[in-house]
């Protein structure tokens, strides 16, 4: 009787669960077409609840346009065209995206024969990229003043190479920092990028030694005799015998008349020619690019400067304290206040002084004639001496955050408050700290 007594209670709990559950297992209340049977099933074996949804059609989204191009090169403007199209002046550094750009006003000018190279060099992969486009083109190629590092790998692909008789080409070793994923900061990629586009180029095995030799924070120059005689060049031609599209200046004659005007000029380039090719580089290309040629003197002025900053070790302790005093000075007249013109000066980056007195710039430029005219070692100083100067350098820092409200190296953005407590020491300690600051980077084995 108990047993079935509980199998009928089971079919009752059934039923009623069945009925609970049927509104919700796609029954329509408008169309009924199942059995009026009542089809009992076990409740763990139930079915899913499916909800009935009108199938609407959404309209269809219209497609999205392509996305633009971030990599569109900004440096258009340093590529410029003369007047009847057969020749193109690129002029500056080799920053990402020249070669794209140069591709573009070649698109623009099917005319063009000759390439006029102006540049102090940039990243080798851009050089090799403008190569790839003088030889794609069968493009002559033409150096007035100079063309370094980067810039001697077009150059040399040249059809036909020619450089006037004040030209120069500049020559170092690669660094491979920042141009290619596939290098690091310890790799020779980029130096071995650069054999073989000299190997390529046909580059003389004397040109590729020194070019080899020479340090990538140095450069070694070889004027339009020395490149005859190797036979990198085709033909060297009169100054300003080539037509080269320029902005401010006419011609070789403007940059003589700056270069012959001032005696820091003429000394540098009786003292240093290798400083001096730096200076007319920034002259040449400042001039060209810019409008203001008086603003080119004065930029070459402060490259010049900061390349001399970098030998700062090696000067008498008149000159060093005669520049900290300077640049104390500097700062403390001008207007900017933060790291507008912080520049790398040997291990480091130094906030550089601009003057803008008249009297200024006559100190100014009477320092960089006693620079110019010290005698520099080539040898780069080693790893124990840059220590010493690197502690050197950290006691300053501790100093002045002891003794201002900034915290760690912030030179840069503060340069009133750390010359200000540099020229609190005495004369000694003064240099001995700039020293420390601007000490050379060590000379490391490749």
């Amino acid at each position: 009787m108990a047993r079935r007594l509980q199998a009928q209670m089971n079919l009752v709990g059934g039923i009623l669960l069945a009925l609970a559950i049927s509104p919700l297992v796609g029954l329509s209340a408008q169309s009924q077409e199942t059995s009026p049977a009542i089809q009992v099933a076990k409740p763990e074996k139930a079915e899913k609840v499916v909800f009935a949804v009108e199938n609407k059609k959404e309209p269809a989204k219209p497609a999205k346009a392509p996305a633009k191009s971030k990599r569109k090169p900004k440096l258009i403007k340093d590529i410029l065209v003369s007047n009847d199209g057969k020749t193109l002046h690129l002029a500056g550094a080799f920053s990402r995206g020249i070669a794209h750009g140069l591709r573009e006003k070649l698109l623009e000018n099917p005319n063009v024969k000759t390439l006029v190279l102006s540049s102090d060099g940039g990243q080798i992969i851009e050089g090799l990229a403008v190569a790839n486009l003088v030889r794609k083109y069968g493009l002559d190629t033409h150096v007035e003043h100079i063309c370094a590092s980067a810039c001697t790998i077009p150059f040399l692909n040249g059809k036909r190479r020619t450089i006037s008789s004040d030209g120069v080409l500049g020559f170092h070793q690669a660094s491979s920092r920042g141009w290619h994923s596939f290098a690091t900061s310890e790799s020779n990629a980029g130096d071995v990028a650069a054999h073989n586009a000299y190997l390529a180029a046909n580059l003389s095995a004397r040109l590729m030694e020194k070019a080899a030799k020479t340090p990538s924070t140095d450069m070694w120059y070889a004027d339009s005799q020395i490149l005859k005689t190797e036979g990198a060049v085709t033909a060297v031609v009169k100054p300003n015998s080539t037509r080269i599209p320029a902005g401010s200046w006419k011609g070789d004659a403007a940059i003589e008349d700056v270069l012959g005007g001032g005696s820091l000029w003429q000394t540098l380039r009786q003292k240093n020619t290798r400083y001096y090719h730096r200076a007319v580089s920034a002259l040449w290309i400042g001039g060209v690019l810019g409008k203001d040629i008086v603003k080119a003197e004065r930029d070459a002025e402060a490259k010049l400067k900061q390349v001399l900053f970098r030998d700062m070790a090696y000067y008498p302790d008149a000159v060093v304290a005669e520049a900290v005093q300077l640049e104390n000075d500097l700062w403390s007249s001008s207007t900017n206040k933060k790291r507008n013109k912080c520049k790398r000066v040997g291990r480091t980056r130094l906030p550089m002084g601009i003057p803008i007195s008249a009297e200024d710039r006559v100190r100014q430029q009477k320092l960089i004639e006693k620079m110019v005219s010290q005698s520099v070692p080539d040898e780069k100083p080693d790893r124990a001496a840059a220590d010493a100067a690197s502690a050197e350098g950290m006691a300053f820092t501790a100093l002045v955050i002891s003794e201002t409200e900034h915290l760690g190296n912030t030179f840069c953005r503060y340069p009133r408050d750390y010359y200000r407590v540099l020229m609190q020491q005495t004369e000694k300690q003064r240099v001995k700290y700039f020293r420390s600051i601007t000490f050379p980077q060590p000379r490391f084995p490749r």
